[in-house]
C-alpha cells in the first residue's frame, strides 16, 4: 500500500505536469493569435465582394475553446467612410455541454456593436448586382451551428444627408436562436429571433419572430412587431428629404411584417397618431445643392 509520502509527490507531480500543459497551451495560445487573427482575415476577404473586414486584435482561449475579437471592422469598398459596421468585442465559443451529447454547437456575443449607413452606401447595397459573399463567408467562418447569438448595447444610425440630423435606434439587443452554416436556401425560417431598441426621444421599438439569417441577397424575417411612442422629431432629418416639415407628434403602431426574396408583406393592425404637426414645402434641399457642386463629407466614427 502506498505511503503517505509517496502519494504526495504523486500529487504534486500531477500538479506540476498539468501547470506545464497549461502554461505550454497558454504560451502557444499567445503566439498563434496574430497568425490565426492574419488567416481568418484574410479567409474573409477572400469570400467578400464588396466588403473588407479588419480585425484588430484576436485571442485564443484554448482551455475553454473560445476566442475573442476586437475593433472588428466592416467596410464597404465603393464607399469606405464611414465604416458600415464596428464591433468593440465578439465573443465566440464552442458548447462544452455539447460535447459530452455530441451536438458541437458554437455561441456568440457582440458587446456594443455600432452599424452606421450614410445614403451612398444604402443605394450601392439595394443596386449592388453581385452578391456581397458575406453569407457564405460566415459559413466558412464558422462551420458549428450557432445555437446562440446575443447582441448587447448596439447602435444604429442612418444619416440621410451630412447636414441633416441622422435617424438613430440605441440600446438595441438582439438575440436570435439555431442559425445554422448550412441554412439559407428555401422558403423556411429556420431561427428564432428577438428585438428591443429605443430611439434617442423615447420611443420603444420590438420585434418578435422567425429568421433566415443566411438567405440571399439580404436576411429574411417574419416577425410581429410593436412600435411604441416615436417621436416624429427623430426622423425630422430623414423626412427633409422629402420636403416634409416634421415639427412634432408620436406614432404607436403594431402589426406583423415579412421580408424576404420571396415574399414582401406588412400587416399594421392597429395606428394611433398623437399631436401630430407637419408641413409639406417644396424647396430644393442641400442634398440636391450638394450634388452638383461639391463631394459629400460624412461624419467620421
Amino acid at each position: 500500500m502506498p505511503t503517505r509520502p509517496l502519494i504526495t509527490r504523486w500529487i504534486l507531480w500531477v500538479g506540476a505536469i498539468a501547470f506545464v500543459l497549461v502554461m505550454a497551451m497558454v504560451l502557444v495560445a499567445a503566439i498563434a493569435d496574430e497568425p490565426v487573427r492574419k488567416y481568418i482575415e484574410d479567409k474573409a476577404n477572400a469570400s467578400l465582394h464588396v466588403y473588407t473586414l479588419r480585425i484588430g486584435k484576436l485571442d485564443l482561449h484554448p482551455l475553454t475553446l473560445s476566442l475573442d475579437l476586437e475593433n472588428v471592422a466592416l467596410i464597404q469598398n465603393r464607399h469606405p467612410d464611414p465604416p458600415m459596421a464596428h464591433i468593440p468585442k465578439w465573443h465566440a465559443g464552442v458548447q462544452l455541454g455539447g460535447l459530452l451529447t455530441g451536438n458541437i454547437v458554437s455561441a456568440h456575443r457582440l458587446d456594443g456593436p455600432s452599424i452606421t449607413v450614410t445614403r451612398p452606401q444604402a443605394k450601392t447595397e439595394l443596386n449592388e448586382t453581385r452578391s456581397s459573399g458575406w453569407q457564405d463567408m460566415v459559413r466558412s467562418q464558422f462551420p458549428l451551428r450557432i445555437s446562440e447569438l446575443t447582441v448587447e448595447q448596439a447602435q444604429i444610425t442612418y444619416y440621410d444627408h451630412p447636414k441633416a440630423q441622422p435617424v438613430k435606434l440605441t440600446e438595441l439587443r438582439f438575440e436570435a436562436c439555431d442559425i445554422s452554416n448550412r441554412g439559407g436556401e428555401g422558403e423556411v425560417y429556420p431561427s428564432t429571433i428577438n428585438m428591443d431598441a429605443r430611439l434617442p426621444q423615447g420611443g420603444h421599438i420590438k420585434a418578435k419572430g422567425h429568421a433566415n439569417v443566411l438567405t440571399k441577397p439580404l436576411p429574411a424575417f417574419n416577425v410581429d412587431f410593436t412600435l411604441a411612442d416615436l417621436a416624429l422629431q427623430d426622423f425630422i432629418g430623414l423626412a427633409g428629404g422629402y420636403n416634409v416639415q416634421l415639427d412634432r407628434g408620436k406614432v404607436t403602431t403594431k402589426g406583423h411584417a415579412e421580408y424576404a426574396p420571396w415574399r414582401q408583406v406588412a400587416d399594421v393592425q392597429d395606428i394611433r397618431l398623437e399631436g401630430v404637426r407637419a408641413d409639406y414645402v417644396y424647396r430644393h434641399h442641400p442634398r440636391d445643392e450638394a450634388r452638383r457642386t461639391e463631394p459629400l463629407r460624412w461624419p467620421r466614427k
